[in-house]
């Protein structure tokens, strides 16, 4: 990896990727970038489920617009 890129692969302690980050901020346009990268090669984070076996794709659509 060269200097300054991000691993998107990387999961914290709770086993969140980037993609769950974004998901639980509800920045879909985020979500759609991180899945393009690399040639669609990061599309493959939507099925990684984090500590609490949740994917992104369920993240996301539980989110509730603001109040």
């Amino acid at each position: 990896m060269a200097s300054g890129e991000i691993n998107l692969f990387a999961q914290d302690l709770n086993g969140n990727t980037c993609l769950h980050m974004a998901a639980k901020c509800g920045l879909p346009r985020i979500c759609w970038e991180i899945t393009q990268k690399n040639k669609g090669d990061c599309v493959r984070l939507v099925n990684v489920m984090n500590n609490e076996q949740q994917t992104p794709y369920e993240l996301i659509k539980n989110e509730r617009a603001p109040q």
